[in-house]
């Protein structure tokens, strides 16, 4: 049995570009090397997808990222400006917990887009329990998104899930699954039956400045959606 983490928010190491190609491809593994995930960029349709995979086994497969905001539509049309990668490797104390001080290391990878004047960065970073991304835009004032394009594409035919349908009664203990519906809450722990594998899915630093989704599921794709009352 083996155990993987799907975090929602960062990426590095092995990156290239295809010159002649209609598509650009960046390939990061964690510290450990056990996780590898691949950015497409789509020349033609301007859209960037990633797949993951764990230990050899594809556990992610092409999953679209992308935001629609005030400012501009990145979920894409858009144009690679450049990219850039580091590793992360740090520590932080806590307060509370079984340890004082935690170590954050990872690889990370930004990729820069543009469209219409407008910048995204889409960070990457791979950790050797998982992935996480999130986007960052640069500039000043106040922006407003109204929906999202990221997804989790699970790779495999056979699963289970385990968390609760959406919507729910937040805050009131309940069991947490198997579940089967089209909506269910954030997060939502998956086992990929075909390779013994188990992905949790959620969002990071949910706070007061951003909503908390909910996922819309297709098969197996998990889509970022945004509350029923606010969309």
């Amino acid at each position: 049995m083996k155990n993987f983490v799907y975090k929602s928010g960062f990426l590095l190491l092995v990156c290239f570009l295809g010159a002649c190609s209609s598509k650009s491809d960046f390939s990061i593994s964690s510290p450990d090397g056990q996780i590898t995930a691949k950015m497409t960029f789509d020349k033609k349709t301007g859209v960037l997808n990633y797949t993951v995979q764990s230990r050899e086994h594809e556990i992610i497969t092409a999953s679209p990222v992308g935001l629609s905001t005030s400012i501009g539509d990145f979920t894409g049309g858009m144009k690679l400006k450049k990219y850039a990668q580091k590793t992360i490797d740090e520590t932080y104390t806590l307060p509370q917990g079984k340890v004082s001080t935690y170590r954050n290391n990872a690889n990370e990878l930004t990729v820069v887009l543009k469209k219409e004047g407008k910048e995204v960065d889409v960070i990457f970073r791979v950790y050797n329990d998982g992935i996480a991304f999130r986007y960052e835009i640069p500039g000043v004032g106040e922006i407003e998104i109204s929906g999202e394009n990221s997804a989790i594409q699970l790779a495999g035919e056979n699963f289970t899930y385990w968390g609760q349908n959406h919507p729910n009664r937040y805050g009131y203990e309940s069991a947490l699954g198997p579940i089967d519906g089209e909506q269910m809450s954030n997060p939502v722990l998956a086992h990929i039956q075909d390779h013994n594998h188990y992905v949790l899915m959620g969002q990071a630093a949910t706070n007061g400045t951003y909503i908390q989704p909910h996922f819309q599921r297709t098969g197996s794709k998990f889509q970022y959606s945004f509350p029923l009352d606010q969309e």
